[in-house]
């Protein structure tokens, strides 16, 4: 079979558009190349088998023309899942075929250097996203990247080791499969985002040269990179933040300074949009804020004890937060400010 022809078979394969026949071919293949397979494999095991089968491919394909990139397969995440066997058999051959590319492709004459060196153990890929419209990139260990217009991501082929790193330009959001012994690092010009799963926005501000990042669900630890290459929890890697949903830290490289603030819009969480959550019927301010701190993961205090037997009576759910706390401040006259990551209401008192 010509080295094009398998490329286009493995990408009918991985999009679900191979017919009975081929299906059948790449499975009858895949046990020619491992005929001792097994339904469960060890990672070890996974990455042996794909040695294996680099060197049985390299052997087949060594003297063909080099094929055209292969382009990042997006697929709806219903796709995901498959019958373990044929996922596995088509996981260890895309990987294959992505490193007989990287191996023969020359880089292009004036292309951006390669990540640091952290990269260069395994195969590494570039996709930028050419469109006008946010890019849905899925990464081997399943994790999603949404990337904006223009930017970049630097990934490998397959996470290896005890970190999973991408190194972004541009902006982009990422839902992290969560595997806490595996913690997942998005490198972004001096920034480091440590996360061991959840879903945030990294950005690059332009006009300011700053870069933020937001989370929207659960945590993750931001810290400036003073080397390109120091390990994060070295001596090297600076201290940094905790981020909680709804928070943001903007790093400015020219000043070294990194801010916590919370997000121009909060969203409340999934567990706190269940009907009457957030319904109100001449309940205390006290137990209000207790109620808008758990739909939002956000600190809120109040001035003095005074203000917390102000009552409100109104249903606040899908009301934005901030519009939300306009309308509760105002009918009983008090304010209310954000300082950092936190809010404070404030005011005379109520009779």
């Amino acid at each position: 079979m010509e080295h094009q022809e398998i490329q286009e078979l493995l990408v009918r394969y991985r999009q679900g558009m191979c017919s009975e026949e081929e299906v059948r071919t790449i499975h009858l293949w895949f046990e020619r190349l491992n005929p001792h397979s097994t339904l469960t494999l060890t990672e070890a095991e996974q990455q042996a088998l794909e040695a294996k089968l680099w060197h049985n491919l390299q052997a087949t394909l060594a003297e063909e023309s080099v094929p055209p990139p292969v382009h990042p397969v997006r697929f709806p995440f219903w796709q995901r899942t498959v019958v373990y066997y044929s996922g596995a058999a088509a996981l260890v051959l895309l990987t294959v075929t992505y490193w007989l590319f990287l191996a023969k492709t020359p880089p292009s004459p004036g292309a951006d250097p390669q990540p640091a060196s952290r990269f260069q153990s395994a195969p590494f890929h570039t996709y930028t996203n050419p469109s006008d419209t946010l890019q849905p990139l899925t990464l081997s260990d399943h994790s999603v990247v949404l990337l904006s217009p223009g930017s970049s991501l630097h990934y490998p082929a397959f996470f290896s080791g005890h970190q999973r790193e991408v190194e972004l330009v541009g902006d982009a959001f990422f839902e992290v499969v969560s595997k806490p012994d595996q913690p997942f690092f998005i490198y972004s010009g001096k920034l480091v985002t440590r996360v061991l799963g959840t879903s945030f926005w990294v950005r690059a501000e332009q006009d300011q040269g700053a870069l933020t990042v937001e989370v929207v669900t659960g945590k993750v630890s931001v810290f400036e990179r003073v080397g390109t290459t120091a390990p994060p929890g070295t001596d090297k890697a600076a201290r940094g933040v905790v981020l909680t949903p709804n928070q943001r830290a903007t790093y400015y490289p020219a000043r070294g300074q990194l801010l916590t603030s919370l997000v121009e819009e909060p969203t409340a969480i999934a567990s706190a949009k269940r009907p009457g959550f957030l319904l109100f019927n001449e309940t205390p301010l006290r137990e209000i804020i207790r109620h808008l701190q758990r739909a939002y993961g956000i600190e809120m205090d109040l001035a003095h004890d005074d203000l917390e037997d102000c009552a409100f009576t109104g249903d606040v759910a899908g009301i934005p937060l901030y519009d939300a706390l306009n309308l509760i401040c105002r009918s009983n006259g008090l304010t209310y400010e954000v300082t950092g990551t936190r809010i404070l209401i404030s005011g005379p008192g109520c009779q």
